[in-house]
């Protein structure tokens, strides 16, 4: 009697649970499948300072899980396995880090003044370093015109640059909460 029991509450539940399914649509047959963004759309609708953050997250998340010791130190909700970042870092991001430099210098050039605000405030999104790079990159343009606003451009990212150093990097990166769900987060998991 007993077994009937357990029997009959097996399959109530079993039933209850197909009836609601039904009545609510199971979440992978009613929710389609949203289509992760291509390179170029990466590279179009994500900032400079967007791709700095998340390189800057996931090498975050590859020192914590080093300095943890093999401990779970998560630095935001969606960490990837250190590995994984790696990965990423070494792969995908890097390549994107460097096409957007490149999209950015050939703005840059064409005019200084609008990375004025940008620059200075980048000690803000940890991005002082790769902008230090970008303007390294764009040196020799500036040479024979002289222009005062590249100097200043060059002379505040330095400063801020020597400001950026691991703690900040850790802060920004635990700051960096657009990584989960976002569209870098979704390239990466698709495509690699």
């Amino acid at each position: 009697m007993k077994r009937f029991f357990i029997v009959l509450i097996l399959i109530i539940t079993t039933v209850n649970g197909r009836a609601t399914e039904a009545a609510t649509g199971s979440a992978t047959s009613t929710q389609k499948k949203e289509k992760a963004p291509s390179r170029e759309e990466i590279l179009k609708r994500s900032s400079f300072e967007d791709i700095q953050g998340a390189a800057n997250y996931l090498l975050t998340v590859v020192e914590a899980a080093q300095a943890a010791g093999g401990r779970k130190n998560k630095v935001l909700p969606c960490d990837p396995k250190s590995e994984t970042a790696q990965n990423w870092l070494s792969g995908p991001i890097h390549s994107l880090a460097d096409a957007k430099r490149d999209q950015e210098s050939e703005k840059y050039v064409k005019s200084p003044a609008e990375y004025l605000q940008p620059i200075a405030r980048c000690l803000e999104t940890c991005s002082c370093n790769a902008y230090s790079e970008m303007l390294d990159s764009v040196a020799e343009k500036f040479k024979e015109r002289g222009n005062e606003i590249h100097q200043k451009n060059v002379k505040t990212a330095q400063k801020q640059a020597e400001l950026e150093n691991t703690e900040k990097s850790h802060f920004c990166a635990r700051n960096f909460k657009k990584f989960c769900g976002g569209l870098i987060e979704k390239y990466l998991k698709a495509e690699y």
